[in-house]
């Protein structure tokens, strides 16, 4: 290992393109596996895609060898969330999705119902 790349490693640096955030511990770690190094969840973004990383020659050749497409239809349901959460999520998705809206080949649709929490007091009208 370069004495460079060791020293960002022992300073706890994570380079971009292998970068994930755990919504569930907040934490950024290496993506070596599909769960977070810290607390073991799966529910990890990749932050180059999430921030658009500068690196087009290395997306470039991840997608060059692409001989299958998919169109797809994903579905989400959380089941009361919290609004800073629901946030977050809605603009992550937004963020990996917006090149995809500009060129016209993603759409993104969100339906919101607000609920009041079991146990939470009613709301009063002002």
């Amino acid at each position: 290992m370069h004495l460079a790349a060791r020293a960002n490693v022992e300073a706890g640096v994570v380079p971009l393109h292998s970068a994930v955030l755990c919504v569930d511990c907040e934490s950024i770690t290496m993506g070596l596996s599909d769960e977070c190094l810290v607390c073991g969840s799966h529910s990890l973004f990749n932050l180059e895609r999430l921030l658009g990383g500068t690196q087009p020659s290395r997306a470039n050749a991840r997608n060059s060898g692409n001989a299958v497409l998919f169109d797809t239809d994903i579905a989400i349901c959380v089941k009361q969330i919290g609004p800073r959460e629901l946030s977050a999520i809605v603009e992550a998705i937004g963020n990996l999705l917006r090149s995809r809206q500009i060129a016209g080949e993603a759409q993104f649709h969100i339906g919101v119902e607000p609920v009041i929490a079991a146990d939470s007091k009613p709301l009063k009208a002002a």
